[in-house]
């Protein structure tokens, strides 16, 4: 008898092999086809040009192992296949982490890549000279750049087949949320921030005049492009009373799932500023199309005060990972941090050391 049971579990277990390998696919966490590569635990590497004759190279790596090859090292490599953009410098994970932007600064080329094919989708835009920071929407057609060098903040309006430059010297970071209805420009050693709005028609017609007339453009605005015609201004982040929002060195800006705030992280001491935090603002007087804004920005934004240093950032349900240096006058040097932040009641724990 206990060889007979041996027998039919045997045979339990090849018939269950073959039910499962007739499925056609093979999925491996939250209903995700498992990719070509047959790896479940990857980490994406942008690899710049890695020989004389060649262009830049997205490889990735089994982060289970922690190698390049498979574990059997039958095969030597894996990459995304189609890829051959120049000098790759930035890699934009999307919000469902399946597809991702990739920036090369060689050839200003922004292209989107799909993880679970693992290979390029097309090019979402292209920006002349080089850019310190770029974003691009999770639809594609949007897309926003920071030239420091040009001095000019990009927008990419795929929906209308249009490109804008916007003056802003020093200009050097940029963010947007994934919808691509919010973005906001950052400028370097500066306490002030920036958003793009699309204008109207009518809007670009009044604003034309106002500029023939008075030789600048009207408060809250810095800039619009076309000057005979703008389709685009770049604002300046302003309360009620057109009084300038103070920031302290502000880098970035992290977005609410939900949609509703924008989390402007001030990176304080470590840009040369006074103190590292957090300020919430609301996303809604901010929106680029023009005519859906709504209420305006506060007199003063509600900041979280966050010691550790606030450079970088990523939210996850209700707690906000902020990532920033802090100055140790004992050794002279800036040491990283790691602040926990609770969204529920804005508030931060104590940094953690991660130096």
């Amino acid at each position: 008898m206990k060889k007979r049971s041996l027998v039919f579990s045997a045979l339990a277990a090849l018939v269950t092999a073959g039910v499962l390998a007739g499925c056609g696919n093979n999925y491996y966490f939250a209903g995700r086809v498992l990719p070509p590569s047959g790896i479940g635990n990857r980490v994406l590497i942008a690899i710049q040009n890695p020989s004389p004759a060649s262009r830049g190279l997205l490889q990735f790596v089994d982060a289970f192992y922690d190698i390049r090859h498979n574990y059997k090292d039958t095969i030597p490599s894996f990459s995304i296949s189609g890829y051959s953009g120049a000098l790759p410098v930035t890699i934009q994970n999307l919000p469902e982490e399946q597809q991702g932007i990739i920036y090369a600064s060689g050839d200003g080329t922004l292209t989107q890549v799909n993880y679970q094919k693992e290979s390029t989708v097309g090019q979402v835009a292209t920006f002349n000279g080089l850019s310190s920071s770029v974003f691009s929407s999770r639809s594609g057609y949007y897309a926003i750049a920071a030239n420091q060098q040009a001095h000019v903040v990009t927008v990419v309006d795929k929906t209308t087949g249009k490109t804008f430059s916007l003056g802003l010297p020093g200009v050097y970071r940029v963010s947007m949320n994934p919808g691509g209805s919010v973005m906001m420009a950052f400028v370097e050693n500066s306490n002030y921030a920036y958003y793009p709005r699309k204008l109207q028609a009518s809007e670009s017609t009044s604003l034309a005049a106002y500029y023939v007339a008075n030789g600048k453009w009207p408060q809250p605005y810095i800039d619009c492009e076309p000057q005979n015609l703008p389709g685009m201004c770049l604002a300046q982040a302003q309360d009620a009373n057109n009084n300038p929002l103070t920031f302290d060195r502000p880098i970035k800006a992290i977005f609410s799932p939900d949609g509703s705030s924008v989390y402007v992280l001030n990176c304080g001491p470590e840009c040369g500023g006074t103190a590292s935090s957090v300020s919430i603002l609301p996303t809604a007087p901010m929106i680029l199309q023009s005519g859906q804004q709504t209420g305006s920005l506060p007199t003063s934004p509600a900041t979280i005060a966050v010691p550790g240093g606030a450079s970088n950032a990523l939210i996850s349900s209700t707690v906000m990972y902020v990532y920033g240096q802090q100055y140790n006058s004992g050794s002279g040097l800036f040491g990283g941090n790691l602040t926990l932040v609770n969204l529920t009641n804005n508030t931060a724990g104590s940094p953690i050391s991660v130096s």
